[in-house]
C-alpha cells in the first residue's frame, strides 16, 4: 500500500454507518458520483480504490463493455459472437 496521507479531516458515522467521502480524497481517487469502488482492509484500516474494469477472458483494460455484471473486451466479445454464429449455422 502506499504511504498513509491524512487529510487532515474525522468523518463521523451517519445513523445507517456511511460516511462521506472528502472531496479531496474524491479529487485524488478520480471518482466522482455513480463510480464503482473496490474496499480493502489492512489491519485496521480500509482502503479504497476506484474500480477499474477488466476483462473477464484477457485481463485487458481497454474497450471494456459489461453484461449482466460481467465484463469483457470487445475484442474478445466479438470473439464470442464470432464462435457463437458458427456453431449455429
Amino acid at each position: 500500500m502506499a504511504e498513509k496521507k491524512t487529510l487532515g479531516k474525522t468523518r463521523k458515522l451517519d445513523s445507517m454507518n456511511r460516511v462521506i467521502i472528502p472531496q479531496e480524497a474524491r479529487q485524488i481517487m478520480g471518482v466522482e458520483s455513480g463510480d464503482d469502488i473496490e474496499m480493502f482492509m489492512q489491519g485496521q484500516g480500509v482502503y479504497l480504490e476506484k474500480e477499474i474494469p477488466f476483462c473477464v477472458f484477457c485481463d485487458s483494460e481497454k474497450d471494456i463493455l459489461e453484461l449482466d455484471g460481467i465484463h469483457f473486451c470487445e475484442s474478445c466479445g466479438l470473439k464470442i459472437a464470432k464462435g457463437y454464429a458458427n456453431r449455429i449455422k
